[in-house]
């Protein structure tokens, strides 16, 4: 339209960053996980919880409640744009995940779409400005673009889009089975133009319960270091859903499997007191890599060592917490 067209030719005003008043810090709706007004991704392969997870947030957001852990400053108007579902069935997903809480339902706004996101631009701009909205849900990227997701005139627009109404936005995504995890399916503007990433991985072991267990890693934190990966257990109930953080340790063992060497250390550790060849059973690795880190743990106090190594027997290593005499 006109009103978006002369602004986007205008551009705005330009700025003596001398006379600019310093910001005093980041602004996150989200304690880590999502910063306020800036586009934050979450994508994972079918199956993974996603939306579950998104939702959540989301009720947590509009609640002013911590989400697992994760503080809120206050509770923010949300809204759910869904180019997946539809109100009934998200309602329902809303309705488990506040039992879940034992709390009531917040005022969450939603907003089915079918067209693609730029050209629906007016019409969100119209509920942000009516409605004062902070934060947004978008499910899912894919639908959201129109497709073409290897083009960069399909994936450009959106994120155009989404800065200029200016609001935070958590961003559903797919998973792409060629790069390893670190990206979401498509263009690599998807990685480059979002804030924040984050990858959702769900276990492939059965569980008697039914529930999900997943882990969250942080693929991208433009505003300083990665996080470290969480461990996230989605419990089912016939009426409620409840989300709990774990330590990743703690997950099953195929996701526990791809951690980083000295967290699977940390694993193996927590089940008991250890030799060096125990050690390097357990975590799936031998020769100098396991070695060389356990030295580097012991120094960052991270782990002791229980007795030195000897002739025919290899040193014993366990917890700090764990000083007893090593058998």
């Amino acid at each position: 339209t006109f009103r978006i067209t002369e602004a986007e030719r205008r551009g705005e005003l330009i700025i003596n960053m001398a006379d600019y008043l310093e910001p005093t810090g980041l602004n996150y709706l989200l304690d880590g996980w999502v910063l306020e007004g800036k586009p934050t991704a979450l994508f994972g392969m079918g199956g993974t919880g996603k939306t579950w997870i998104g939702l959540d947030i989301t009720y947590c957001l509009a609640s002013g409640i911590p989400y697992i852990g994760w503080q809120t400053p206050h509770a923010v108007p949300t809204a759910v744009y869904d180019y997946e579902n539809d109100p009934d069935n998200t309602r329902l997903r809303l309705a488990k995940i506040a039992k879940g809480h034992q709390r009531e339902m917040p005022k969450i706004l939603y907003r089915q779409l079918s067209i693609p996101l730029p050209e629906t631009e007016e019409r969100i701009a119209q509920d942000v400005d009516e409605h004062g909205i902070k934060f947004a849900l978008l499910d899912s990227f894919g639908l959201a673009s129109g497709g073409g997701q290897n083009k960069d005139e399909v994936i450009i627009p959106v994120y155009a889009t989404l800065r200029r109404l200016g609001i935070a936005t958590l961003i559903i995504d797919h998973e792409s089975k060629a790069s390893n995890g670190e990206y979401a399916f498509g263009n690599v503007y998807k990685h480059n133009l979002s804030r924040m990433t984050w990858q959702v991985e769900a276990t492939k072991e059965d569980t008697d319960s039914g529930d999900l267990y997943v882990r969250v890693s942080n693929r991208k934190s433009n505003e300083g270091p990665r996080h470290k990966p969480v461990g996230i257990h989605l419990m089912f109930g016939p009426s409620a859903v409840a989300a709990k953080r774990i330590d990743v340790a703690d997950l099953p063992s195929d996701l526990v499997a791809t951690l980083p060497l000295a967290t699977r250390i940390m694993a193996a550790l927590r089940t008991g007191n250890m030799d060096t060849n125990e050690i390097k059973e357990a975590v799936g690795e031998d020769g100098a890599a396991v070695n060389t880190r356990l030295k580097e743990m012991e120094k960052a106090g991270k782990i002791v060592q229980l007795h030195p190594g000897s002739k025919g027997k290899p040193a014993g290593w366990g917890l700090p917490t764990e000083r007893q005499d090593f058998e």
